[in-house]
């Protein structure tokens, strides 16, 4: 468990990499799906807003800042912002240790952070606990059960592995959008010859 241990440590995480250099404007832009040759019949971005600005089918957080999301989960999913990936990857690293290690008492309703600077921190922070907890933990007690927050039960090292596939994943997601938002100008439908 080395390997997966070291995985969610600290500063030289993977995902923190694509966030240099993003500014406000493309944290929050969404990306139109027919500039990626994508025909989607919803157009409609999950994104991190003011809670001011309703715009998904349900929001999550407590403060001025909220993330969509919808129960429903729709096929196709709705792109998504570069806000709303890192902000997800935090919330989830949040929710998943306090039900591992801690209180098993927090919900989506977090207080969200709605700048670059913010959310990139909040994203290093949510891992500290984890590392942390993970430090002191042997290989034996990797098999222990712990509690997750939709429900049930799962070894910590299924957890563990969740955690750093959503920070694979997301990461992934995240460099994409920045690509195709930094040269969103050269793509789309190239003009007939």
């Amino acid at each position: 468990m080395p390997v997966r241990r070291g995985s969610l440590n600290g500063t030289d995480l993977p995902v923190l990499y694509p966030l240099t250099g993003i500014t406000g404007w493309s944290l929050h832009a969404p990306i139109e799906p027919a500039a990626c040759g994508a025909s989607r019949t919803q157009s409609a971005a999950r994104a991190v807003h003011r809670r001011s600005e309703p715009r998904g089918v349900s929001a999550d957080g407590s403060g001025e800042w909220v993330i969509d999301y919808d129960p429903s989960q729709p096929r196709p999913a709705p792109f998504t912002t570069i806000a709303w990936r890192t902000v997800h990857i935090a919330a989830v690293n949040y929710l998943y240790f306090n039900y591992a290690f801690g209180s098993a008492s927090l919900t989506f309703d977090l207080e969200i952070p709605g700048d670059v600077a913010e959310a990139t921190g909040w994203l290093l922070a949510s891992h500290e606990p984890l590392t942390a907890a993970l430090a002191g933990l042997s290989d034996t007690d990797l098999d222990r059960l712990a509690p997750v927050n939709w429900g049930g039960r799962w070894p910590l090292h299924k957890i563990v592995a969740t955690l750093i596939n959503e920070q694979v994943h997301h990461g992934a997601e995240i460099s994409m959008l920045r690509d195709l938002y930094w040269h969103r100008d050269s793509l789309g439908p190239k003009p007939p010859r």
